[in-house]
């Protein structure tokens, strides 16, 4: 199974056992700390450090550590990625091998964050049968889902909204607030 596919359905299984529906998720600090048991430290962190889960295999706890910082998306989007190595309990150490390639648990951490944070479902709930959208969409699915244009647009993509073109361009696009770089989509 692809990493995309373990991510999506991993996220739609999260939703619906913790009772989410499809509407946006208020404080994920909050949420994760309710739902997994699991306890979240906001730290001081080096601008290129986000977050990371830490599990201690004695005592057998968990922890995710996310990076303090004046960008509520790229945090939320931290968080909701550090939720899905959580979920597929992403612990063993690995050899770094190659850093320029992105492991499947990467991708899949990736891909459950992006269908937690912007369920397509809830795109299409939301959105209704408009069979084209603006970017004015795009900022209202950001504004709602409290996302990256990056994120939002490939939900965008995957709900039909968009083709992979327009997905494309509107990846490069940044909110004034996101602190995000550009995302990928592997």
């Amino acid at each position: 199974m692809s990493a995309e596919i373990e991510g999506r359905t991993a996220a739609a299984r999260f939703r619906e056992e913790h009772r989410l529906g499809l509407q946006p998720m208020g404080d994920l600090i909050a949420l994760i700390e309710q739902a997994t048991g699991i306890d979240v430290a906001v730290l001081d962190a080096g601008p290129d450090e986000h977050g990371m889960t830490m599990r201690d295999p004695r005592r057998n706890t968990v922890v995710i550590g996310v990076a303090r910082t004046q960008y509520p998306m790229r945090q939320r989007s931290t968080l909701a990625h550090e939720l899905g190595h959580v979920i597929f309990e992403d612990w063993a150490a690995k050899d770094a091998g190659n850093l320029s390639e992105r492991t499947h648990e990467e991708v899949r951490a990736d891909a459950f964050a992006r269908h937690v944070l912007v369920p397509v479902d809830g795109v299409s709930e939301f959105l209704g049968s408009r069979t084209s959208v603006t970017q004015a969409a795009l900022s209202v699915i950001v504004q709602r889902f409290l996302v990256s244009p990056a994120i939002a647009a490939i939900a965008l993509h995957q709900a039909g909204y968009i083709d992979v073109a327009t997905k494309k361009d509107w990846m490069a696009l940044s909110a004034l607030d996101d602190g995000m770089p550009p995302y990928r989509e592997d």
